[in-house]
């Protein structure tokens, strides 16, 4: 089992888990770090981060082990995270989109997600 963090190392002190990824690691995790800002869309950053890392998650995904994405409410970065994860793995982008937002409603609201989501799969 995996863990994604979508939030910086600043948020996570100003929310009292600057220990998060040694935690998980103590308990048997992987753990990757890939900060989104807050209601923003990912950034050059992001994108280098998860190029670092995009065979690691595509051999848990395809070995069905578990991925736990989280950010800070567990709607915004993590339902974009999720929904941009769905349409590399071939599910249409529509799809994708309304799949995660049955389960996390307030995902991909944003102006700056729906405009990066846009930019991956087709409808």
């Amino acid at each position: 089992m995996a863990l994604v963090t979508l939030m910086s190392d600043a948020e996570l002190q100003e929310n009292g888990v600057a220990q998060l990824g040694v935690a998980a690691k103590q308990h048997g995790l992987e753990w990757y770090q890939l900060p989104i800002k807050d209601d923003h869309a990912p950034d050059k950053n992001f994108e280098v981060g998860l190029g670092e890392i995009r065979h690691q998650l595509n051999a848990l995904l395809a070995s069905n082990k578990a991925l736990a994405i989280h950010c800070k409410g567990g709607s915004g970065r993590t339902g974009l995270f999720a929904a941009r994860l769905l349409i590399e793995s071939g599910m249409p982008r529509r799809e994708a989109i309304a799949w995660v937002q049955d389960l996390r409603p307030r995902a991909i609201q944003k102006p700056a997600h729906i405009n990066y989501i846009n930019q991956f799969g087709e409808g």
